[in-house]
This record gives C-alpha cells, structure tokens and sequence, in this order.
C-alpha cells in the first residue's frame, strides 16, 4: 500500500589492529544480526497478532484419548487423567466443557472431570458454540450455558448460526433476532426484517464479534457486551487484525474481492484510508 491513514606504525601494530578491526567487525556483525531478527520479530508480532494471548474458549489444556476398546476418558496436557475410559463419545472442550455420550445418553462434563449435566436428565444434547441446545422428554428444548443453567427456552426460537463466542437466535413469538455472547447473555437484538434467508452475518475474532444486518455494520465487545462503533454500510466488513499495542482493530470487506476500503477502529472512531487498500498493516507505531 502506497497511501496513508487519514486522521491518524610496524607490522605488529598493523597485526594488532587488524585483529581488533575484524573483532570490531564480528561484534558489529553479530549486534545487527541480533537487531534484525528482534525486528523481524517484532513486525510479524505487530503484523499477523491476532488476539492470540486474550480470550481463547477453544483454546484448552485438556483433551479426550480413545482406548483400543473405543472407550474416551479426559486428560491434562500434563499427562494426569481426570475420569475413567468410561464415555462412547466425547466433543471438544470449548469454554471448559464437553459433550459426552454414554450409550445412548448426552451430558456434559468440566475441566475438572465432573458432570455439569447428568446423563439421565435430558433426552438429547447438541453443542452450540460455547453453549448447548438441550431437550427433554416432553421435547421442551433449552439453551444451556457452560454452567448447565437453562438460559433460554427455544420453544419458538431457532438457532440459525453458532460460534464459540456467539450465537445468533431467531425468536418467531418476538419477532426479533437476539446475538448472545458465549455465556448466553444478549448482546444486542434486531427486528426480524426481510424473507427468510435475510439474517444477521456475524464473525469473530479474539473477544470481537462483527455484525452486518440491514446494510449496516456494528461492531462488540463480546465480554463486556458494548458497541464499539455502528456505521451504515452496503458491504460487509470483518475484522482482520487485532493491533493490541496500539488498543486498535483493523476492520476490512469479508468478501475479498470487494474494493471497498480497509478502516481502522480506534477508541470508538473510525478512520479511512486514502487510498483503496488490499491489506493494512501495524510497524514501528504506524500503519502502512
């Protein structure tokens, strides 16, 4: 990108010295070495970070190992393992639990190797997310937060996207669409506008969540469930770098062949780039 941000003596002297001319050398050698590696580190830090170190419910020490007889029992990456080779399957440990099936019958266990939700209690459990979609026997469904708490009965809401971080949930009786965070809690809501396939596009990523519904474009923290900036727009935009030196995002189209212009989201404003740019990208305290 070539554009800028917007707002924003004898032969044994003569040995001696060329002995400490080649150490003087080999010093200065090995200090600009050191430099441009600690600077090539430092521009792919500030490059490519992500939110990498923040906020990560996929992100876990435990995980599930299968026995030769099928069986699946919970371990810590430090090699001790919490239950017994007892399940006939085990989902990922997202937001620190797991969906495991006995037989013919779902719940959902910690980190700790406890149940959240005891086998006998519901019929069925699927995963969604961070949270959980749970029915009983009478076919009564309920969203479940990490904790097995029934945050929602679905009795007429749909779940029409999931993603660790967040949900999107059609409620027909409300005509409304709620976005919930990974613990079940309303992030924002939205008048159900449109025909059927017209839904709030969400996207992630580190504790940010992105919205597009109805030509504009809002962006959240998803842990502290505050708008950070809204703007009207026809194209959608996701967020593509997570600058946590400078406190900033960097928002771009999500379709990649769009030629609309990558943004930079700063303490609650907005700035634009001069020029149509492909990429932006954080080194040395500016953008480029």
């Amino acid at each position: 990108m070539n554009g800028s941000i917007n707002n924003y003596g004898n032969g044994n002297s003569l040995n001696h010295q060329k002995q400490k001319s080649s150490r003087f050398l080999g010093m200065f050698l090995l200090f600009l070495g050191l430099f441009l590696i600690g600077g090539g580190i430092f521009f792919g830090y500030s490059m490519f970070f992500k939110g990498k170190d923040e906020f990560q419910l996929t992100s876990s020490s435990y995980f599930f190992i299968k026995n030769k007889e099928g069986k699946y029992a919970l371990f810590h990456e430090d090699g001790k393992r919490l239950t017994d080779f007892s399940f006939d399957y085990a989902g990922d440990v997202i937001n620190g639990t797991a969906l495991v099936k006995r037989e013919k019958s779902y719940g959902i266990i910690n980190t700790q190797g406890k149940m959240v939700i005891d086998f006998s209690k519901y019929d069925h459990i699927l995963r969604r997310g961070s949270l959980y979609e749970a029915c009983d026997a009478s076919n009564t469904c309920f969203l479940l937060d990490a904790k097995g708490k029934e945050v929602y009965l679905l009795e007429t809401a749909l779940i029409t996207s999931s993603y660790p971080e967040a949900l999107v949930l059609k409620n027909y009786s409300e005509d409304l669409y709620y976005i919930l965070n990974y613990e079940g809690k309303v992030i924002t809501q939205f008048s159900i506008e449109g025909g059927f396939f017209d839904e709030p596009s969400i996207a992630v990523a580190s504790s940010y969540l992105s919205v597009f519904y109805q030509n504009k474009f809002y962006l959240f923290d998803s842990s502290t469930l505050k708008e950070i900036v809204s703007f009207s727009s026809d194209v959608n935009y996701c967020i593509k770098n997570v600058i946590k030196e400078d406190e900033a995002l960097i928002i771009g189209p999500c379709n990649s062949f769009s030629d609309a212009q990558y943004k930079i989201v700063k303490s609650g404003q907005i700035y634009d780039s001069f020029d149509t740019c492909k990429s932006i990208y954080y080194y040395d305290g500016q953008y480029r």
